[in-house]
């Protein structure tokens, strides 16, 4: 499992329930300053799903937004958890990474501030 987290503005549940859809870009001022095309999502949520993972986020309004994503290894490291020094555990019945995978990104403010990343 990976996450990646801020502590931005946070997602309105309304906007969570659209966040995968192709194109989709928030109504937001602060969103919408930012270029994109509302597809990253759409693409990172393929990719995970064709890898057999699955892909979701939680999100509080003025609080932040964490996404978390998840990887089956079994097909690609076997039976052998000592392939390449990854240690696996057995969940369900595929073996995934350990939580180790966790990941800030700069606070909205520092965005606004200009500072570069």
């Amino acid at each position: 499992m990976c996450s990646v987290s801020d502590t931005g503005i946070g997602i309105s549940p309304e906007d969570q329930e659209r966040m995968f859809t192709k194109y989709f870009r928030a109504d937001d001022p602060a969103v919408m300053s930012v270029a994109g095309t509302g597809l990253g999502l759409v693409i990172t949520k393929s990719l995970v799903e064709i890898h057999g993972g699955e892909i979701w986020l939680e999100s509080e309004l003025d609080r932040g937004t964490t996404f978390t994503f998840t990887l089956p290894l079994a097909r690609f490291f076997g039976n052998d958890p000592s392939h390449q020094g990854v240690r696996l555990r057995r969940t369900s019945g595929i073996q995934k990474l350990p939580e180790v995978c966790h990941s800030q990104v700069p606070q909205r403010d520092q965005y606004r501030q200009g500072h570069q990343f």
